[in-house]
This record gives C-alpha cells, sequence and structure tokens, in this order.
C-alpha cells in the first residue's frame, strides 16, 4: 500500500463492399473500434504490427510543472517493444480474429506499468491488416513509503519499488515494514510474463522479528480463451506468532508454522463456443499447519490442533467472455474491463491426513461471479464461493463468502456521481487454526478499531454517494469524495469471549486520490488512496468518537 504510487481496443469491421470501396478510393481503411455484428473480409491476413509506446506525458508543456513532466519522460526507461510484443496474442501471418484484438488489449491494461493500451486496426484492405499496438508508460520507481492507520492499527514501510525493471516489465521490490503485530525487511520479484510458454513468476522472502515468510509459484495461465492447457507450481512456509483479539485489545497469542505447496495442470474441453469455454484442472494440494504455545500464552486452549494433509482434486471451470469498457463503476477516471459473462468453478478433492481433526474426507469447493446491467447507468455485481471438508457427515474447515453490490450512476450538478450500496456475508463452521472472522475499519466498521470483534460469522452493509472528480490537478492525479455509512457485526463461536457484541454502525466521509501517472496493482486493477473520517452511531461503546483511516485499496 504505497501512498507514492497515487500521485480502441478498437476494431470497426464494416461489410466487405464498403470496404472494397473505401479501399478504391484511399487504399487505406481506417478502422477505430469493434462493433459486434459488423462483418470483415474472411481471411484476412495480419501483414504488419506496428507497436508504439507512449511516454508518461505525452504534452509535457501543457500543465502546471512542464518542467517535472519532461524531467519524468527523460528519466524514465520506457518500455522495450520486445515486452510488448511478447504480450500479443497475435502474430504477423495470422488471420485477422478480433476476439485476440479485443483480449490482447484488456491483457496489456492489466500490465502495472501501463496507464492506457489500445489495439487499433490501421489498415484492412485487401493487402491485408495492419495493426497498431498503443501502450502509455507510467513513472515506475517509486520510494516505497507506506503508511495505513485505521484506528489504533498503523503500519508503516520504506523502500523502493521499480515495477518495469530496465523496460522489460518485472517488479523488484525492497522494503522495511512495522506493524502492530510485526516488524521485518522482504524482498519480492515479480515477472509476469517471462517468455518460457507466457509464464508468471513470483518470488518473495521476508524476515520478520517473529519468524519469517518465504513464497513462490510459477503459473502457465489460460492467457485467452482460445488457449489449450494451463499448469503451475505454488508454495510457502510461513512462521510467525498468531494473535487473538478482543475489543481491538490482545487477549492471546500463539506459534504457528504454516507451510503449503501446491501443482496442478488444466485443459480446455471441446472448443469456444459463444465466447464460452469450458476447462477442467487437475492437481495435489499439500499443507502442514502445526501450532506450538508461546512463553507468553495465557491460555493453553487457545492453542491450535496440529493439522496436516493432502488434497487430491479435480476442477471443472465454466467461463463466457461478455466483456464491456466501462469508467466510474469500480474504479475512477479509468478504463475498467467489466465482464458482464458468467465465470464459475466447483472443485471435488480427496483428503489425506497425517495428523488433525479428520483421517480421511471429501473437500468441495465452488464459485460463482457475474455483473449484471439493468439500465444504462445501473449495474448488480453478485458473487459466491464456498469450500468445506466433510467426513463422516460432519463439516470442517468451511467457508462461505457472499457478496451483492448495486451501481446507479448519476449526474449532480453536471458532475459524474453514483450510489453505491452493498451488502456482504461470510460464514465459518469448524476452521482450522482459529482462523476466525474479524470485524474492523478494513472489513467495513470504519467508526471502530482494528479487529473488535472476532466470530465465525459476519454481515456488512455499506452505503455511499460517491463523487467522481473529473479534472486531473496539476496533470497529476483525480481527486473524489464519498459520503458512507457502515453496519455490520460479527457473532458466533470465538476463541476468545467477546465483550462487544451486536451490530455496529458508522458513518462518515472521505476523499478518494488517484493518478494515471503511477504504475498499478499487480494482476491489474488501479490504487486509490482513501483518507475517511469516520465515527461510531448509537450505543455508547469503549471506541474513540471518532477515526482516521489512511489506506490504499484496489478502486472506489
Amino acid at each position: 500500500m504505497s501512498l507514492s504510487r497515487l500521485v480502441g481496443l478498437g476494431l470497426l469491421v464494416a461489410p466487405a463492399s464498403l470496404m472494397a470501396q473505401e479501399a478504391q478510393e484511399s487504399h487505406e481503411c481506417v478502422v477505430s473500434q469493434l462493433e459486434e455484428g459488423l462483418t470483415w473480409p474472411e481471411g484476412t491476413e495480419i501483414t504488419d504490427i506496428d507497436i508504439n509506446v507512449d511516454p508518461i506525458f505525452g504534452d509535457p508543456d501543457s500543465g502546471a510543472f512542464p518542467w517535472l513532466y519532461h524531467l519524468a519522460n527523460t528519466l524514465h526507461i520506457s518500455t522495450r517493444d520486445s515486452v510488448v510484443e511478447r504480450d500479443l496474442l497475435f502474430k504477423e501471418g495470422d488471420k485477422l480474429d478480433p476476439l485476440r484484438l479485443q483480449e490482447t488489449e484488456r491483457l496489456l491494461r492489466s500490465r502495472r506499468y501501463y496507464s492506457q493500451a489500445k489495439v487499433t486496426l490501421d489498415e484492412n484492405c485487401a493487402d491485408g491488416a495492419k495493426v497498431n499496438v498503443d501502450v502509455h508508460d507510467v513513472w515506475t520507481l517509486e520510494p516505497h513509503v507506506e503508511f495505513d492507520k485505521s484506528g489504533t492499527e498503523s503500519t508503516y514501510g520504506y523502500g523502493f519499488e521499480e515495477t518495469n525493471l530496465f523496460g522489460f516489465g518485472k517488479t523488484l521490490l525492497f522494503s522495511k515494514y512495522s506493524n502492530d503485530q510485526r516488524e521485518g525487511h522482504l524482498i519480492k520479484y515479480h515477472d509476469p510474463n517471462t517468455g518460457f510458454y507466457r509464464s508468471t513468476l513470483t518470488l518473495l522472502a521476508a524476515d520478520n522479528d517473529d519468524g519469517h515468510a518465504y513464497s513462490g509459484s510459477l503459473i502457465k495461465p489460460f492467457e485467452s480463451l482460445e488457449s489449450t492447457w494451463s499448469a503451475g507450481l505454488n508454495g510457502y512456509d510461513v512462521r510467525q506468532q498468531r494473535y487473538l483479539y478482543d475489543a481491538s485489545i490482545e487477549y492471546d497469542r500463539f506459534g504457528e508454522s504454516d507451510n503449503f505447496a501446491e501443482g496442478f495442470i488444466g485443459w480446455r474441453l471441446g472448443d469456444v463456443v459463444d465466447n464460452s469455454v469450458t476447462r477442467l484442472f487437475v492437481g495435489a494440494s499439500f499443507r502442514n499447519q502445526f501450532y506450538y504455545p508461546l512463553g507468553i500464552t495465557q491460555y493453553d486452549t487457545s492453542v491450535p490442533e496440529h493439522q496436516h494433509g493432502t488434497t487430491y482434486w479435480a476442477e471443472l471451470q465454466w467461463l463466457k467472455h461478455d466483456y464491456k469498457e466501462m469508467v466510474n463503476l469500480e474504479a475512477m477516471n479509468r478504463i475498467e474491463d467489466i465482464n458482464f459473462g458468467l465465470v464459475s468453478n466447483f472443485r471435488l478433492g480427496f483428503y489425506k491426513a497425517q495428523t488433525g481433526s479428520v483421517d480421511t474426507g471429501v473437500r468441495a469447493q465452488g464459485g460463482l461471479s457475474k455483473y449484471f446491467q439493468l439500465s444504462d447507468n445501473q449495474f448488480i455485481q453478485a458473487s459466491l464461493s464456498s469450500t468445506g471438508l466433510f467426513d463422516g457427515g460432519t463439516l470442517y474447515d468451511a467457508a462461505t463468502a457472499g457478496r451483492i453490490a448495486y451501481f446507479h450512476k448519476q449526474k449532480i450538478a453536471g458532475e459524474n456521481a453514483q450510489f453505491f450500496a452493498e451488502y456482504k456475508e461470510a460464514s465459518l463452521v469448524r476452521p482450522f487454526g482459529h482462523h476466525y472472522l474479524e470485524l474492523g475499519p478494513t472489513q467495513g466498521a470504519r467508526g471502530y478499531e482494528a479487529r473488535y470483534q472476532t466470530g465465525e460469522h459476519r454481515q456488512v452493509i455499506t452505503l455511499e454517494e460517491r463523487w467522481y472528480g473529473q479534472h486531473e490537478w496539476f496533470s497529476l492525479f483525480y481527486l473524489g469524495a464519498a459520503l458512507f455509512y457502515d453496519a455490520a457485526h460479527v457473532w458466533g463461536d470465538s476463541p476468545v469471549d467477546l465483550s462487544q457484541e451486536g451490530w455496529l454502525h458508522s458513518a462518515g466521509f472521505g476523499f478518494r486520490i488517484m493518478t494515471n501517472r503511477l504504475g498499478g496493482r499487480e494482476g491489474g486493477g488501479v490504487s486509490v488512496l482513501h483518507i475517511d473520517f469516520a465515527g461510531p452511531v448509537g450505543p455508547d461503546r469503549p471506541v474513540d468518537s471518532g477515526q482516521v483511516l489512511v489506506t490504499v485499496k484496489q478502486g472506489f
């Protein structure tokens, strides 16, 4: 969460006869946007690909600080053409496929070292098609200054992060950090496309005062609907202290050692039909969770039982691509690629334990996610996910989470605005490792301190009136604002007897700051700085009357 980080696909295909007429008149067919239902000459071949990398500031002489804009353009190492080319899902000699162009544009927009990406067809005539690929660079070498404050919980850190190392698209991060639970330092390397089967490589190592954390993954993804296979390896080794809280006050702690490893391979089943695809994955997951008392542990009963086992699983995934380019839905003044198609998956596995509560069992996991468009300015997003381990009719280590969000885009006094309403619910059943749900400002109770409630069930209701500023201040950032009301509570079994139960109500206002001149988030999305002022509403509770929350989130 870095404060410093916040400082068309186009293919218009005309009928073949019209294209021939235009070719005769100008020998150049200019096409700017893909429109569903139109056609193009069958078998048109891509004869040329032109890659253009735009600087951070396209017109450095405009704006308040031209010297700063020129300096940024001069010092920044531009993304190399080879990096852009490696992400293209087409090449010269391929038959023109508008879906591949669309998917390429979305893939490029997900890269954190671009603020914009556009794939357009410049020529589509008798001699073939010329494709233009335009990306817009951002400033990627950033001092990694972290400061998050949520009630009594504060996090700070410093270091640096380069998200486009020497223009090759790699990320290198060094950071030292401290929060209310631990302090330490870490190094991270991330490559979104190694060039080896378009695989993604991530490595992380952290040394903390209470242990360590190491993780790594090498994933060959399904980069497009047409992709036929995927595979991956990932794992982590974490050793740390775990804390239990009541009303934001530490109640107890214990030690945790958690080791995980997983490997999988996936295949596309059948052809792509109506932008829909079915995929099959098979894999194996190993996990060893060991817990131990500390010298300061107050109650030995708070130390969870050791869990050690392997799951052999198979998963079916069904998804449909129905993407639309949106602005000011879940982010601010940035193109958002929203999929209105259904995304779903179901996994079934056999679990064999070495130690723990379960000897053998069946682990099931599934999820659904979809956006709905009610009108030109009203949208709903709904998602549901669930996982659990069944042994002899008893459910263990189960987790269910659901969300439904309503977006109503508005114009207030000529400015872009939105009414936003969200309901979220989560539930656990016999969770391993005392991984109970928490409730505080980051989970939807902005007027309260971190970890104010813990338990097995959580409900959160959020209402917001949002304002999206359209002016880019100093050619650097956009400013937005929000009025909000939260209602949330956690209940059910917990390793700690709660002293503060019932619904927590809070209200307040906040500011949102976002920039298109700095990098986005890993895997897509944009960072938005939230500065919120919130207070509790309702019955008196042992909590400060006002909270100042400074956080960086993905979206508004």
